[in-house]
């Protein structure tokens, strides 16, 4: 009996509150794999757009080198979204340890805009880099990683040191360390 209350209410819920649409998924030219879910209530959509690297994958003396890769990319992307008035809100890169990513939502018909967008910034990246925003990018995390070395969270996140052995691909932070990222080259 209860289990047949449960499930009238959850047909009752999926009439009131539709879960998710349909999903989608096709790959553009370039190869970039497209993954979509429709969702009927929002006017916006959300863009992520991932890649397999993180800062684990750094050797000793890189490190900190996705971060100003990734804030590179960043800028480089709101330029390009900016350019083609296209409105990004909460637009924000995604740095972890094994992923790196670009999120950002924009209104539904801007999506093609926003995917060849997407697509020639993938094919296009390392030639659209130059010194100046390397730099700016360079001091920007600098100043990132000095905050954070003087926030109350720092000692907590840099027990790793004392735990973790050096050549542990989780001993160093996303950030990496001051004294490493101040002396990168590209």
């Amino acid at each position: 009996m209860k289990l047949l209350h449960k499930l009238s209410i959850i047909f009752i819920l999926n009439f009131l509150f539709p879960f998710d649409g349909d999903t989608h998924d096709f790959f553009l030219p370039n190869g970039m794999k497209v993954i979509f879910m429709e969702k009927d209530l929002k006017q916006e959509v959300s863009i992520g757009v991932y890649y397999n690297i993180g800062s684990k994958y750094e050797q000793i003396g890189e490190r900190g080198l996705n971060n100003i890769l990734a804030d590179v990319y960043h800028n480089l992307r709101k330029e390009k979204y900016n350019k083609e008035d296209i409105e990004t809100q909460r637009a924000k890169p995604y740095i972890k340890k094994d992923l790196t990513g670009f999120v950002n939502e924009i209104e539904k018909e801007n999506l093609y805009d926003a995917l060849k967008i997407e697509a020639k910034l993938m094919k296009n990246f390392i030639s659209e880099i130059n010194e100046n925003s390397i730099e700016n990018s360079k001091n920007k995390i600098k100043q990132k990683i000095k905050d954070h070395n003087q926030s109350y969270i720092a000692p907590i996140s840099n027990l790793r040191r004392d735990i973790l052995p050096k050549n542990h691909p989780y001993y160093h932070g996303v950030w990496g360390f001051e004294e490493e990222f101040v002396t990168l080259s590209f």
